[in-house]
């Protein structure tokens, strides 16, 4: 670009060409979001003296504000001789240097006005007094003028804002008067509101020079006479000049995102906490504030439980209870990406077909699990709570788990991501050779008259080319619902949940419609079927076969289940599984049937893991013949004796 269209772009939008691209584009993207603003009405005072008034309302005096009083220091103590003695912080108030004892402490002030508490001992705060200290912050000033009335609606403005050259730049036009009945009621409008080196002008100038000479510039804009005549009054602020905040907000230069982002929002030794538009990746925002609080907020409100099972639908209630069972003193969470109970409101009447064993209720079987973990008092369930991440916690064997709800911590966790095990099991560093599918939800066909007499149960068919089927008796409006199941010789894979286009394959449904034209003409009417809008989600080991075992590197501490609709009749001996893999640690002393098969889930089955690197291989290796139907003859024959409590 020319130098003129590059000073075009930077006056235009108001961009800090100096400062890191993506937090540029990461402040351009916000504003296209066209996010809708709000404002308090008689001022944003208000929204702090409600808190203050609902401090002093905390029983027994807990909740105390001290105003105007500057903190001088946060000294974090601990005694190295006795570890029974729990650290504590000592903060240093006031003029008369006041010290009063805290077991934690929450600096929510500016990175700039960070820089100036005294934090001891300094050798735990190094990286955080380099990362205050480098941290870019801009400037900023406000200019309000009030008029008697709003002249600029004479000018068919409503709203917006005014760009130019002159030191007042940007003019705002909202009439913030938020009690005006009519145009004589008087109105208020920002003059100015500058960033950067444009506020640095005004930050050097008195009170009466800013608003003098921020008038003649909203003079010559508007180019009227009458402006000066309508002023009521005038009001500045400029953020780099106020003696508590030093400054407006933070905005990274190249690589500080990088090199300073984590250690601004550190902890130290889990007792001084940091937060603050800073910390977050939202500058310039409240909205940045709130988020990095969220964080503080999420260690405080951290629960501890001995077993996390993250998501798993049927098996992972199922397991939960099997656990409460055996162990009555576990306490044990059960997080759920989604809530299931809507899912079964739309399948009143949802069956799966094992010829073996009979029909399996779905909507059933989860309306009952939830209903008897409801009754369990070690079991919690927190629906609609996505897994992020887990890091084992260095001074202790126990897991730490950040959701996008908050945080825990539990002794073990058991993995049931179905879709999600590739993605969430490589953020473990386990690469597993396993497919997603994105297929057709269902096709729904309605019966023939002349077939009204017939029974129609649960079914499934393999074809000869592997394509799957499975089809339920018809609902309460004379319809029969067929799903296609995984082939994997013909369906394409995706990569990740986050590739679903919701798009029903259209290759699937012309096979589905001819198999069912070729055998199912008789019962149902093949003219005007009610074609899938959407699509499901199913995975599959590439041995199809099924992992029951612990994810390597995490000293048994992570159990992983791959599980999908093709294992729903097995979920009592899977349960069973999962919960003694949480229990005795390994499965050499398991004597029973469960023992002898316990080895056909292990992850480390051969090509179940894709190495970074090829292995040679030696000469002379064993057959290795998928074994997985006399696995699960075997399963099926302990799902017989298996007693299930519901």
């Amino acid at each position: 670009m020319s130098r003129g269209a590059i000073d075009f772009i930077s006056l235009m939008y108001n961009v800090d060409m100096q400062t890191s691209l993506i937090e540029m584009v990461r402040s351009t993207v916000i504003l296209t979001l066209n996010p809708e603003y709000s404002q308090i009405d008689g001022g944003f005072y208000l929204l702090t003296d409600a808190f203050e008034r609902n401090c002093k309302n905390v029983p027994d005096g807990r909740c105390k504000i001290y105003t105007n009083t500057r903190v001088k220091g946060v000294h974090y103590i601990e005694n190295p001789n006795n570890s029974s003695i729990r650290p504590w912080v000592r903060l240093v108030i006031g003029e008369n240097s006041t010290t009063i004892r805290f077991d934690s402490v929450i600096v929510s002030t500016t990175a700039r006005a960070a820089s100036l508490i005294e934090f001891e001992p300094r050798s735990l705060f190094i990286d955080k007094y380099r990362a205050l200290r480098q941290l870019h912050y801009d400037c900023a000033t406000k200019i309000a003028h009030s008029f008697s009335r709003p002249f600029w609606r004479a000018e068919n403005i409503q709203g917006g804002y005014s760009i130019t050259d002159l030191p007042i730049r940007f003019v705002f036009y909202n009439n913030f008067n938020t009690t005006a009945n009519s145009v004589n009621d008087g109105a208020f409008i920002l003059t100015s509101y500058v960033w950067a080196t444009d506020a640095l002008l005004w930050s050097a100038l008195s009170k009466e020079q800013t608003c003098e000479k921020s008038l003649q510039d909203l003079i010559q804009l508007h180019n009227r006479s009458d402006i000066r005549s309508l002023v009521v009054s005038c009001e500045v602020k400029n953020w780099c000049t106020d003696q508590y905040a030093h400054g407006a907000y933070a905005l990274f230069t190249p690589n500080q995102e990088t090199n300073l982002h984590d250690e601004l929002g550190t902890s130290i030794k889990n007792i001084v906490h940091f937060t603050g538009e800073h910390i977050s990746y939202v500058h310039r925002w409240i909205e940045g504030a709130i988020q990095s609080s969220m964080r503080v907020l999420m260690f405080y409100q951290e629960e501890d439980f001995d077993v996390a099972i993250i998501d798993g639908g049927a098996l992972g209630l199922a397991t939960a209870l099997n656990l409460a069972k055996k162990a009555k003193d576990k306490r044990i969470v059960i997080l759920q990406r989604e809530d299931d109970v809507k899912p079964l409101e739309l399948a009143p009447f949802h069956l799966v077909n094992e010829s073996q064993s009979g029909f399996i209720n779905v909507t059933l079987l989860n309306t009952v699990l939830r209903i008897l973990v409801a009754k369990t008092p070690n079991i919690l369930i927190r629906d609609k709570e996505t897994f992020l991440s887990v890091q084992q916690i260095s001074d202790q064997s126990r897991m730490h788990i950040t959701t996008d709800r908050g945080s825990l911590t539990a002794d073990k966790i058991i993995f049931l991501p179905g879709a999600f095990t590739k993605t969430m099991m490589n953020t473990l560093g386990l690469n597993l050779s396993i497919n997603l599918y994105e297929l057709p939800s269902a096709i729904h066909f309605r019966r023939l008259q002349s077939s009204s007499n017939l029974t129609v149960s649960t079914w499934s068919f393999v074809s000869a080319n592997g394509d799957y089927y499975a089809g339920f008796p018809q609902d309460q409006s004379n319809y029969l619902r067929i799903e296609p199941r995984i082939n994997p010789t013909t369906m394409l894979t995706i990569n990740s949940p986050l590739n679903r286009t919701n798009k029903p394959d259209q290759q699937i449904i012309d096979r589905m419609l001819t198999w069912v034209g070729q055998h199912l003409s008789q019962t149902i009417d093949l003219t005007n079927p009610i074609m899938p809008t959407d699509t499901t989600l199913d995975s599959m080991l590439s041995d199809r076969g099924f992992i029951l075992d612990y994810v390597p590197g995490f000293e048994q501490k992570l159990v992983l289940g791959t599980d999908s609709w093709s294992s729903i009749q097995y979920i009592p001996a899977f349960a069973e599984i999962l919960a003694r893999l949480i229990l005795t640690n390994g499965s050499s002393t398991w004597s029973d049937d469960y023992g002898s098969i316990i080895q056909d889930f292990s992850v480390n089955i051969n090509g179940r893991i894709i190495q970074p690197e090829p292995t040679p291989q030696p000469n002379g290796v064993a057959n290795t013949k998928n074994n997985t139907a006399l696995i699960f003859s075997v399963l099926l024959s302990i799902y017989f004796l298996l007693s299930v409590d519901v």
